[in-house]
């Protein structure tokens, strides 16, 4: 087969043998793209495999690739033949030159990034540690309220426990003045005399001699 994937992975083993780059890096660097959508293309994802990576190709080696190849298939994969011209390859040194002079600048301006993302990951760690600080406080806090809320609730137990009892006992107590009030009622005791009665009258009881 002859498709983009491979017409790239050609263009990548014809780069290492005769052009002085030995890495996807350095292939991504001379081509001014990152390495993930190189890596992209050359597995094969088409949305990466486009006319403008070719068109970088062609530019980033000027004179070697043939375009129409790239694109289509057709035709061979060097403009004029399977090695680079003696012009190319005596150009090749400063060629090799200016690339290691922008992967420098590349990997400065890397360098200089990483610095930025490790101070801001110090301050977060800074940031964290003091907002741990404020929790651990708001922890202590917390537990002491919590032990006290919880010697209220033993003392309210107490309470509930003590109020309880003697509801019960006062319970027993009306229990037993209603039997007791029930068997008074039950009983048939004689009016004693100078008891009144409901008429406030006194009460004659007769006896045999009247």
């Amino acid at each position: 087969m002859n498709t983009k994937q491979d017409r790239l992975l050609k263009v990548y083993e014809y780069v290492r043998a005769h052009c002085g780059v030995h890495t996807k890096s350095e292939f991504a660097i001379r081509l001014h793209m990152t390495q993930p959508a190189l890596s992209a293309a050359m597995n094969g994802k088409e949305a990466y495999l486009t006319q403008n990576l070719f068109q970088k190709i062609c530019a980033a080696f000027p004179g070697v690739f043939n375009l129409d190849y790239l694109l289509t298939g057709q035709g061979e994969l060097l403009l004029a033949s399977d090695s680079p011209e003696p012009s190319t390859a005596k150009d090749s040194a400063s060629v090799d030159i200016d690339f290691y002079h922008k992967a420098l600048d590349n990997y400065s301006k890397m360098i200089a990034d990483l610095r930025k993302d490790i101070e801001y990951y110090q301050q977060l760690v800074l940031d964290k540690d003091s907002i741990l600080m404020e929790n651990n406080e708001q922890v202590v806090s917390m537990r002491t309220q919590v032990v006290k809320l919880e010697t209220e609730l033993e003392h309210i137990k107490t309470t509930l426990a003590a109020v309880r009892k003697n509801y019960d006992q006062q319970v027993d107590t009306i229990k037993l003045l209603q039997a007791a009030l029930a068997q008074y009622k039950g009983d048939k005791y004689p009016y004693s005399p100078g008891v009144a009665d409901g008429n406030n009258e006194h009460v004659h009881i007769a006896t045999d001699g009247e």
